[in-house]
């Protein structure tokens, strides 16, 4: 796994108002935009069925009104969040949270790289701070590795 370099060409997909925004800390997604994006370039995205077991079962900010309205059908997002992680949910919780509770064990799901997701980062902050989190990881992934 390579390290990342800050690139000067960074440009935030803030978002505007209305536009979903999904926040893990400081790193933050313009889901809004990245969804526009798959839709129209499907193509480039890996389409997938992911195994719910392999999703972690702890979600919060659930509005538990909504969870009996969605569609199971609309495919959650998962990026490459680290070298260890490869498919962390960044959009779709009411979705699984709903999966669980019907038994449902597969969802479609959109598996965006990591190339491809920072692209809809909403900040600089949260580019640098996702650039030295990669970096991270991916070093204590090559001292385990070299451990081996």
């Amino acid at each position: 796994m390579k390290l990342m370099k800050l690139s000067p060409a960074f440009k935030p997909c803030q978002p505007v108002e209305g536009e979903e925004v999904f926040a893990n800390g400081v790193i933050r997604w313009n889901i809004s935009k990245m969804q526009e994006y798959i839709d129209a370039h499907p193509e480039e995205i890996e389409f997938k069925q992911m195994e719910m077991k392999l999703l972690t079962n702890e979600y919060t900010n659930i509005d538990l009104d909504h969870v009996p309205t969605v569609d199971l059908s609309t495919p959650i997002i998962l990026v490459e969040f680290n070298p260890k992680i490869q498919d962390h949910l960044i959009d779709g919780r009411h979705r699984v949270t709903r999966a669980r509770e019907l038994g449902v064990t597969t969802l479609p799901a959109y598996k965006l790289t990591r190339d491809q997701h920072i692209l809809f980062l909403a900040s600089q902050t949260g580019y640098e701070a996702y650039v030295r989190y990669w970096n991270e990881k991916a070093r204590n992934w090559y001292e385990d590795e070299r451990k081996r």
